[in-house]
């Protein structure tokens, strides 16, 4: 596989950044079609998971099919460096080498990761089956989660009718957020009542979420939420377990 991307493209660092909030490693699956990318955290109770399609990139090239188990914070401590260059990022993969290549200031940097292993393979997210879906713009969802943090560190989430209400409680103050869907174009019509609570440290931190204008919410009773955006080059998916109530 080769691979270049523009530097200016700061999602694509962010993207190794942001996972490496909730796991140590990443595993990276290389296809013609892109690169997928899924990481689980530690606790076990979330998802994240990435396609990159071959039309994202700059110029791609990809020979074999592979999956291949990289440490995180090892990715970032190089992004990190590429961030500040001025200039095209070059990811070469041979065998189980990881090569990361910038030139700046007449001055070729490389960096060379091998991979390592991990017992489990990728998760395929399509058989978690949920009916309910909205839209919501991402300056919305953003705010609220912004807000919930300063009180708690889970958040309740409600649907009754087309109204969607987010609920916090600690011991001296109870916050309620309601949201009309009907005064937007993004209008919730579900005959199901749904309540669920979710840990707010674990979407909060999903930063992802601001490269995007409009967040679609997966969401049922007793079953996981999903957070997804999606453009013609990119699929982003977040994937959070509910707490018990």
């Amino acid at each position: 596989m080769n691979l270049s991307i523009s530097e200016s493209n700061h999602l694509f660092i962010s993207i190794f950044e942001v996972c490496n909030q909730y796991s140590d490693n990443i595993k990276i699956y290389v296809s013609k079609k892109g690169l997928h990318l899924q990481t689980t955290d530690d606790a076990n109770i979330s998802i994240i998971d990435i396609k990159l399609h071959y039309t994202y990139f700059d110029s791609y090239s990809c020979i074999e099919d592979k999956t291949l188990d990289f440490y995180l914070k090892d990715i970032c401590k190089i992004l990190k460096i590429c961030k500040k260059s001025k200039s095209v990022i070059h990811i070469v993969l041979e065998k189980e080498i990881f090569k990361i290549i910038i030139t700046t200031n007449n001055i070729k940097k490389e960096f060379i990761l091998n991979s390592i292993y991990t017992n489990y393979d990728l998760i395929d997210i399509n058989t978690i089956e949920i009916n309910n879906i909205f839209s919501i713009h991402k300056d919305i969802l953003k705010s609220i989660f912004d807000d919930f943090i300063i009180f708690t560190n889970e958040i309740c989430i409600k649907i009754d009718d087309t109204h969607l209400k987010f609920y916090c409680n600690n011991d001296n103050i109870k916050v309620k957020y309601d949201y009309d869907s009907r005064s937007s174009n993004n209008i919730i019509d579900t005959a199901e009542k749904i309540k669920a609570i979710f840990s707010l440290d674990y979407l909060h931190k999903f930063k992802l979420i601001s490269y995007f204008n409009i967040i679609n919410v997966k969401i049922d009773n007793d079953k996981p939420i999903f957070l997804l955006a999606k453009t013609r080059d990119l699929e982003v998916n977040f994937i959070l377990a509910p707490k018990m109530i």
